[in-house]
């Protein structure tokens, strides 16, 4: 037998060069599929928790919204003011304002809930102001208002339903800017009375202005008598 005889690499069960730098493009083009899968699925998960807490705080204030007035006076106490100013197209209310009670000790209030731009995006307001404004006065200027913001992005606000005969002392102003249902408006005999109900829709933005999904909540006027 020869002695400079070698076995070959294929005969040693070896790999040869090519076959390792194949190998290891292939590894490397795997992990760097898993490692992109991982994190788009990471990304998805950090938006749908973002979009889900999104939700459930614009949820929780269109509930407070309605809430409070499902427990808003009459109109021989109070009153109901629906505003339409230039917030979007789409938007039938840029502001409600209405006297409710509120905080631990039930005091009546003004309520105002508002539309107001902020940093480029439209957001909604929460506004208080005592003592109320009671007994047949206008209501009072939205400006009056102890107004914070309630952490909603909000495209527009629209009444989708309002429940309403009542035409008497029911004005409506010039191009439907606004609707205003209180005691002072009303004609000698007739009597003070609300919509029965109401159906708010609130179109959330995202941090785009783009709308990422509707919510809407409907309640009795509490001071409708019903």
């Amino acid at each position: 037998m020869n002695a400079f005889y070698r076995h070959s690499p294929a005969a040693r069960g070896a790999f040869t060069l090519v076959e390792l730098l194949v190998s290891v493009s292939l590894t490397a083009l795997l992990m760097w599929g898993i490692l992109n899968l991982y994190s788009s699925a990471t990304r998805f998960s950090a938006t749908v928790f973002t979009e889900t807490e999104l939700v459930g705080g614009a949820r929780a204030v269109l509930d407070r919204m309605c809430q409070e007035l499902g427990s808003m006076t009459p109109l021989d106490v109070g009153y109901l003011k629906i505003t339409r100013d230039t917030v979007g197209a789409d938007s039938s209310a840029d502001s409600i304002q209405f006297v409710a009670p509120v905080g631990d000790n039930g005091a009546l209030a003004d309520v105002l809930y508002e539309l107001r731009l902020d940093n480029g995006r439209y957001m909604l307001y929460r506004g208080i102001k005592t003592p109320a404004t009671i007994n047949g006065p206008a209501p009072p200027d939205r400006n009056a208002y102890a107004a914070s913001p309630m952490g909603v992005a909000v495209d527009s606000m629209r009444i989708l339903y309002i429940d309403d005969d009542t035409t008497d002392g029911t004005p409506v102003a010039p191009a439907a800017a606004y609707r205003e249902w209180r005691d002072a408006n009303l004609a000698d005999g007739q009597v003070p009375r609300l919509p029965r109900s109401i159906i708010i829709e609130l179109r959330l933005a995202d941090a785009k202005g783009s709308v990422l999904l509707t919510i809407t909540c409907g309640t009795y006027l509490g001071g409708s008598g019903i």
